[in-house]
């Protein structure tokens, strides 16, 4: 039995969720809940902005309940009645954010965005590295950290050529992302000096 003001109900959500086989349902006005293969239930709102039909994800289910979730739903279509575009709005606020985030908050969306897509020799390969660059850079703004402090830190690592090369390339990966979520920032290996004599030169 579906709930008032909608097509979905708390008990068809519990018992989907039990059954644990991915699905999309609507409860209407663009609402979607959807269970993934590996079981994560979050709650979708799909909706139409020009010519475009954009869908942007309102949280995770329990955490965000089926009423709860209605009333975002709701106040992202009056958004969208007013002719804003509640998608592109949050990426604009991400950008901005994103310009004042500390290293250790890059990586935690590193983490979860990237590092989550590549393989899994990648993954232990870069999560290693990436606490190297966490430990020393963590507390400090993403702007303030310079490519001589990335030669520096390499240099000090007192690594063998091959893992010189992997901290590097997971450096560079890490603020080429804040490049690509901020839109107004240049990533210090951009043009890196040339490095120290104390370890191997390697394409930078």
């Amino acid at each position: 039995m579906a709930s008032k003001g909608g097509l979905l109900s708390d008990l068809q959500l519990r018992q989907w969720i039990k059954a644990g086989k991915p699905l999309s349902m609507s409860d209407g006005g663009g609402l979607i809940f959807t269970l993934s293969a590996a079981g994560n239930a979050a709650w979708v709102l799909r909706y139409r902005h020009g010519t475009r039909r954009p869908e942007m994800t309102l949280g995770p289910y329990p955490a965000i309940g089926l009423s709860e979730a209605r009333t975002m739903a709701l106040v992202k279509r009056a958004e969208i009645a007013q002719g804003k575009n509640p998608m592109a709005e949050r990426v604009k606020a991400k950008a901005a954010l994103a310009k004042d985030w500390t290293v250790r908050q890059l990586i935690q969306d590193y983490r979860q965005k990237v590092l989550v897509t590549l393989a899994k020799s990648t993954r232990v390969c870069y999560s290693r590295h990436l606490k190297r660059v966490e430990n020393r850079f963590g507390s400090l703004s993403v702007r303030e950290v310079e490519s001589s402090d990335i030669v520096a830190l390499i240099d000090d690592s007192k690594l063998t050529w091959g893992e010189s090369s992997l901290l590097h390339i997971t450096a560079k990966c890490l603020f080429t992302h804040a490049e690509k979520i901020s839109g107004c920032f240049n990533s210090p290996l951009s043009n890196p000096p040339v490095p120290p004599t104390s370890w191997p030169l390697m394409a930078l």
